[in-house]
């Protein structure tokens, strides 16, 4: 069941986020298109027009296994890239995954979902559904963190304030990250129509 008007976001496993009383988004629920309004990594720095695609492919050994569709667009073109991501242990726990690109994108990377739910309007209706997603460290880049919404408008003025507010309220030891959101989050452009 997600989590229904209610903004929060845990610390990266690796900054001693715990997961035992955390429940990661089922692959159902995160299998659509996503739309990054905001984000700390570079590579989105010049970017518009952000948005991630999931489905859910299969499962190997209990992990959950999702296929990734990126398209970006930078400099008036259009940039895809596919990836693939296992759970990196039980993903349908605590949201870990390893993604293998391919082509250009072939690089091994670890990403995870900080927090995620939907907000409804006064007759119970998702108007919204949100993610944050961060990003390990990995060859050439430096760990970052994505907020995406449901909305290909874009997500609303109040969602996108508690996601933030949740990354700034991340437990101290997870400062590294916090300080990012503070000096690195940049709002990515949402300009129609997007290039297909």
């Amino acid at each position: 069941m997600s989590n229904v008007n209610i903004v929060s976001a845990r610390a990266p496993t690796k900054y001693g986020g715990s997961t035992s009383t955390w429940a990661a988004p089922p692959p159902s629920w995160m299998s659509r298109t996503w739309v990054i309004t905001h984000s700390t990594l570079k590579t989105r720095a010049s970017a518009k027009n952000c948005r991630v695609t999931y489905s859910t492919t299969t499962s190997s050994h209990g992990k959950v296994k999702l296929s990734q569709t990126s398209k970006t667009e930078a400099k008036g073109k259009l940039h895809t890239s596919t990836t693939t991501s296992v759970g990196a242990r039980n993903a349908d726990a605590v949201g870990e995954f390893e993604a293998k690109g391919k082509g250009f994108m072939k690089n091994s990377s670890r990403w995870e979902v900080l927090g995620w739910g939907d907000i409804t309007n006064d007759n119970g209706e998702v108007v919204e559904s949100w993610m944050i997603v961060y990003h390990a460290p990995s060859t050439g880049a430096k760990e970052g963190v994505d907020v995406m919404t449901s909305r290909k408008e874009g997500m609303g003025s109040e969602t996108a304030q508690r996601c933030i507010n949740a990354l700034k309220r991340l437990p101290d030891g997870a400062n590294k990250l916090k300080n990012s959101v503070v000096m690195d989050l940049r709002v990515i452009d949402i300009v129609g129509p997007w290039k297909e």
